[in-house]
């Protein structure tokens, strides 16, 4: 079976998946009754970090138009852990 071919939407080429693991969320969310509607990086939010500087968070997923969704998977979070920890 091919990965994308649970996605019930009119043009998947709408949709930003760049990953198996968004690819998988996408399907969830699609087969949900519980979301009404979501969207892949939706718009851009702009902070500053804490060496002051400037940065663009691109978030994965926009549900039910409240919920920010990141997707990450156990190997990169791990990474993220590890990185903050020092």
């Amino acid at each position: 079976m091919k990965l994308m071919s649970l996605i019930k939407v009119e043009d998947i080429s709408l949709y930003c998946l760049r990953s198996k693991y968004e690819v998988w969320f996408a399907e969830l969310v699609e087969q949900s009754n519980k979301v009404l509607d979501w969207c892949t990086a939706p718009f851009v939010i702009q902070y500053v970090d804490q060496k002051n500087k400037k940065r663009r968070y691109f978030p994965d997923f926009f549900v039910n138009g409240k919920y920010l969704i990141e997707i990450k998977s156990g190997y990169i979070s791990c990474l993220q852990s590890n990185i903050t920890a020092k």
